[in-house]
C-alpha cells in the first residue's frame, strides 16, 4: 500500500517537472514558428513591391 502511494507521489512530481521543462520549450518553438511567419510575410511585401516597381508599363 504505502509503495503504491509513493509510485502516485512520483507520478505526480513527474508529471509537475515534466509540464516545468516542456511549456518554456513549447513556447519557444512557437515563438520561433510566429518569427518564421513574420519573416515569410516581410520577404513576400519585399517580392512584391519589387514586381510593382521593376514591371514595365
Amino acid at each position: 500500500m504505502l509503495a503504491k502511494l509513493i509510485g502516485i507521489v512520483f507520478i505526480v512530481i513527474g508529471g509537475i517537472i515534466t509540464i516545468k521543462v516542456l511549456f518554456p520549450f513549447l513556447g519557444s518553438l512557437l515563438e520561433s514558428i510566429f518569427h518564421l511567419i513574420g519573416l515569410v510575410i516581410a520577404v513576400g511585401f519585399i517580392a512584391i513591391g519589387w514586381r510593382l516597381i521593376s514591371r514595365e508599363d
